[in-house]
């Protein structure tokens, strides 16, 4: 019942009966006190019986073994089993099948992001030049920005004084409002 309690906080899940997990855990303590409180009477009652030369505590006590094989082999049993079945589903759930796909989908995800950072440098380039040329003519370097914005190949130019520490000329031709409304400037 802890596992069952501690599984369900792990994993976020919002049971309708998390409320009354604990009235449950502590119904399965006292069951299980109950239970054990019974069964050493029973124990103690069949060796006072065996010890006393009581008639049938021999066959009492062979019943009670039997019975206790009965109830404890197939319960060992399944525990085997079900702790196979549990580890075989876990290993197939994070084998070598797993970890190569999520290699695979990490190999790919650095591709797109390298294919994005590569097409920006690209877009970038020819504004940078145009730049530096303005730079070097002396010319308004917000004008060569301008010009550059008007290409509509980026949302947004910047200019930035690494000296100072602050943007220096902004240019935002175009007025974003939502990711599916873009268009071109």
């Amino acid at each position: 019942m802890l596992l069952l309690y501690g599984l369900t906080v792990a994993t976020g899940s919002g049971s309708s009966l998390a409320d009354y997990f604990w009235w449950m855990i502590a119904l399965c303590v006292l069951l299980m006190v109950v239970l054990a409180s019974v069964l050493v009477r029973y124990v103690l009652l069949l060796m006072r019986d065996g010890s006393s030369g009581v008639f049938g505590s021999q066959i009492a006590r062979r019943l009670s073994g039997m019975f206790t094989l009965v109830a404890v082999l197939p319960g060992v049993f399944l525990f085997g089993i079900s702790a196979q079945f549990i580890n075989g589903t876990i290993n197939s759930w994070f084998g070598n099948d797993t970890h190569e796909a999520l290699e695979r989908s990490l190999n790919l995800s650095k591709s797109a992001l390298n294919l994005a950072v590569d097409n920006a440098v690209s877009n970038a380039t020819p504004v940078q030049i145009d730049l530096i040329g303005a730079s070097s003519l002396d010319n308004d370097l917000s004008k060569a920005l301008e010009e550059n914005a008007k290409r509509g190949e980026f949302a947004q130019l910047a200019l930035y004084n690494v000296e100072r520490g602050k943007f220096e000329k902004k240019h935002q031709p175009v007025e974003v409002k939502s990711a599916g409304n873009r268009r071109a400037g």
